[in-house]
């Protein structure tokens, strides 16, 4: 369980970059698209703390974790209104505290032993992937993810040999191109099709696999315009599909979960770039385990708690 529950917060994990206008008057409409020129970097901070409450087999386990990812946002090349990218991670880090006891692990810090739930956090740093990236966030085509995942089943086959065959399907789920081309336009495609003023809302609505699938409804309001700065609050509801399990090794998990989140967007007006971002995110619901070594089904409760908060220059 404390295994797959790791892979959760990567849902809100990347930046967020929304909008572009120029400074204006209340009253008036402003179109919202991105404005990046070539050569500009971004240096990024997402941190993500939660608090995750289980029963399993009428025992209490309570799981608190913060996940730390740093990375470099990159514009190598702007043709029209299309923005080739490259995003590196630069720095993970990972603490967690449980039942099975408590993790520490910084790549700052070059440890000599990686904890070995945190292998896949450290396996991520340095490595890179490419994005071609339209005005509107929408994401065309996305490339070098296949030497990412390489280097991420080399890392756990050198930790644990004979586990690459499960943990290569994983990945993939989670970091495959498919996969990764939806996060990616989630996160970046939320802009309105028509003009918005304060006040002004419009909805985004998609589906996001990380490790089972996660329905999520986006409500955004233009809250703020002032000089410099924009702020959007966000709104959302999240529901996963119970029919789409999760098979690991020898275990298949069903997650019936719903929930929501709330939170805000402070936004660069001169290049569109979110500088802030703080989102409180609630899920609760339902865990079924089923596998050959089970006489029956077992279900518990879960409910987790995260706050998404991320820094940008």
């Amino acid at each position: 369980m404390k295994k797959i529950i790791v892979l959760l917060p990567l849902i809100l994990l990347f930046f967020l970059p929304v909008t572009h206008y120029a400074s204006s008057p209340s009253d008036q409409k402003v179109k919202l698209r991105l404005n990046l020129k070539e050569g500009d970097v971004f240096q990024i901070h997402t941190q993500i703390d939660q608090d995750i409450s289980q029963v399993l087999m009428g025992q209490p386990q309570n799981i608190t974790q913060s996940i730390g990812v740093y990375y470099q946002f990159k514009v190598l090349e702007v043709k029209g209104k299309l923005y080739s990218v490259e995003v590196l991670y630069t720095r993970t880090s990972f603490d967690t505290d449980g039942l099975l006891g408590s993790v520490h692990y910084d790549s700052q810090e070059n440890p000599e032993e990686i904890p070995p739930t945190a292998i896949g956090y450290a396996a991520m740093v340095g490595q890179t992937f490419n994005m071609v990236v339209n005005a509107k966030g929408e994401v065309k085509a996305i490339s070098g993810l296949d030497q990412l995942l390489d280097h991420m089943l080399a890392v756990f086959s050198e930790k644990y040999p004979g586990s690459s065959s499960a943990m290569a399907d994983r990945l993939k789920k989670q970091y495959g191109d498919k996969n990764m081309m939806a996060t990616m336009q989630q996160m970046m495609a939320i802009y309105p099709n028509q003009k918005v003023g304060i006040g002004d809302q419009w909805e985004k609505r998609y589906v996001i696999n990380t490790g089972f699938p996660l329905e999520v409804a986006n409500t955004y309001k233009l809250a703020e315009l002032t000089d410099g700065e924009a702020k959007i609050e966000v709104f959302s509801t999240i529901a996963s599909d119970p029919t789409e399990p999760v098979d690991m090794n020898s275990f298949v998990f069903n997650y019936e979960v719903a929930g929501h989140q709330e939170g805000t967007l402070t936004l660069n007006t001169a290049n569109g770039w979110t500088t802030e971002s703080s989102v409180n995110q609630e899920l609760s619901g339902e865990v079924t385990m089923n596998g050959e070594s089970l006489p029956d089904p077992q279900t518990w409760p879960i409910s987790m708690s995260t706050k998404n908060k991320l820094k940008s220059n």
